[in-house]
């Protein structure tokens, strides 16, 4: 009785599943037609940050890479920061009528010149992003992020 109540179930959620998952390549196929690849040049303070943004075409997973540069003045000396993240636990949505992309940035950060300036930090933080206007944008605007602009197809 149990196992008949358990495929009923099963039977009566597998379309909703599928339509979330024609919704995830849909986000993501409108997310590709602009770019694959994002760019975003910042500086804010004593930081300036040039990262890319490479999607790999997958819809769940492992989706993509955010790598870059960043270059901060540190005791009156440019010290460049190397940047390198996965995008982990992708998954690509609609809010509200909007594409978009959540995903857990993982990686690191490391200082180029660690005699100057010691850094080796990970990096572990959710994100959301929208495409608007062409633009991929963090959701939150924490930090005063700017968009990323298309790098190309």
């Amino acid at each position: 009785m149990l196992l008949q109540l358990f495929l009923i179930v099963a039977t009566l959620l597998q379309p909703l599943q599928a339509g979330k998952n024609e919704d995830g390549k849909k986000a993501l196929d409108e997310i590709l037609q602009v770019s694959k690849d994002w760019k975003v040049r910042q500086s804010s303070g004593t930081i300036q940050f040039d990262l890319t943004m490479t999607l790999s075409g997958e819809t769940s997973g492992v989706v993509g890479d955010l790598r870059g540069v960043a270059t901060v003045k540190y005791k009156k000396k440019e010290v460049k920061v190397k940047v390198e993240v996965a995008l982990t636990k992708g998954q690509f949505l609609f809010i509200t009528r909007y594409p978009a992309l959540k995903v857990t940035l993982v990686g690191s950060m490391t200082s180029m010149d660690q005699a100057h300036m010691p850094l080796n930090e990970k990096i572990r933080q959710r994100e959301t992003l929208i495409l608007k206007k062409s633009k991929l944008c963090p959701k939150s605007g924490k930090f005063g992020t700017q968009c990323m602009q298309p790098a190309g197809k």
